[in-house]
């Protein structure tokens, strides 16, 4: 008679080291070193990790000890997460968490027309003035935006020189422009 004997996995510990990562370029995080036995999954912030999708290999040839998450969403909180890989004997272990880390939000580029306007002895009107730009009269200090396509700076003393800047407004994923 022939028995069939059955060969129950292991269960491993968990890694005692959070991974170490960091935020490498403007939608990136970049984990180093990526430890040998272990593998790495970055999740949102109050998600949990699934069981696809963890990575062990670099995507940097010559580099195995990096690796890299790219194609994050900007202003938006990460998790990195590492565990102990599976092997014919042992299930992967749980997982142990790094620290949130936040993706900055995407950078805007400058708007690139010069400001159309009229002006009165007390007044300057902007003209068009866009909704996803924000003006400023006082060197940047305060930021004014405008409504229904319209803004007038009002009160202001006659004979008196004034610089108009404006710059590209903040958004919930986006940074504010260079002015």
């Amino acid at each position: 008679s022939n028995k069939n004997a059955v060969i129950e996995k292991g269960e491993r510990e968990a890694p005692k080291q959070k991974p170490i990562d960091s935020i490498t370029g403007s939608n990136s995080i970049t984990v180093n070193p990526a430890l040998s036995g272990q593998e790495y999954i970055v999740v949102p912030r109050a998600q949990m990790p699934s069981d696809i999708d963890w990575q062990t290999k670099a995507q940097i040839p010559g580099n195995e000890n990096t690796i890299i998450f790219n194609d994050l969403t900007f202003a938006q909180t990460y998790v990195v997460y590492t565990r102990s890989v599976a092997t014919d004997c042992y299930h992967a272990s749980s997982a142990i968490a790094g620290d949130p880390l936040s993706i900055p939000k995407q950078p805007q580029a400058k708007p690139n027309a010069d400001i159309q306007v009229s002006v009165t002895a007390t007044s300057i009107t902007v003209k068009p003035a866009f909704a996803d730009q924000e003006y400023s009269l006082d060197h940047g200090i305060g930021w004014v935006s405008a409504e229904n396509n319209k803004l007038i700076f009002d009160g202001l003393k006659p004979a008196t020189d004034y610089e108009l800047i404006t710059r590209k407004a903040e958004t919930d994923t986006k940074a504010a422009s260079e002015a």
